[in-house]
């Protein structure tokens, strides 16, 4: 019985950083409850992100028409209302960038991030998900290099 609980536990585990953004609107489209194609996601964990101070960074990155960019400006901004931190920029009224911080425990903060970008003449939408201890101000640098 307690080899049952501890697989049970470690799968349980496993499971929890999919769902890590969990309670934000974006979470939406991290579940892929929002059907997109030609998106490129990626997925890190544990020490590579070290020297980020970061635990957990997932990330999509799309092709978008301004209906789900406006879609996901949405669930942007609604999160934006709990963040502890926030900086946000429009153009033209559209919303480009926007790093959210959500406190957690001293150990760990949540972050979303989303930016878009005009490439060849297309709107590419890329949205962030991270843990970590790292500051807003470390957050603001990363981004800028890409």
């Amino acid at each position: 019985m307690k080899k049952y609980l501890l697989i049970v536990s470690l799968v349980l585990l496993a499971m929890a950083p999919a769902r890590a953004q969990k309670g934000l609107q974006i979470d939406s489209l991290f579940s892929k409850a929002v059907p997109i194609t030609g998106y490129e996601e990626s997925l890190v964990k544990g020490s590579a992100l070290r020297d980020y101070n970061l635990s957990y960074f997932r990330s999509f990155r799309f092709p978008a028409d301004k209906a789900l960019i406006d879609r996901i400006a949405s669930w942007i901004k609604q999160d934006a209302l709990t963040a502890t931190s926030k900086d946000m920029q429009e153009e033209d009224g559209e919303l480009t960038y926007a790093l959210l911080q959500f406190d957690g425990d001293k150990s760990k903060k949540r972050y979303v991030g989303h930016q878009i970008r005009h490439i060849d003449g297309k709107d590419y939408v890329t949205v962030v998900y991270m843990e970590g201890k790292a500051s807003v101000k470390d957050l603001h640098s990363f981004f800028k290099k890409r």
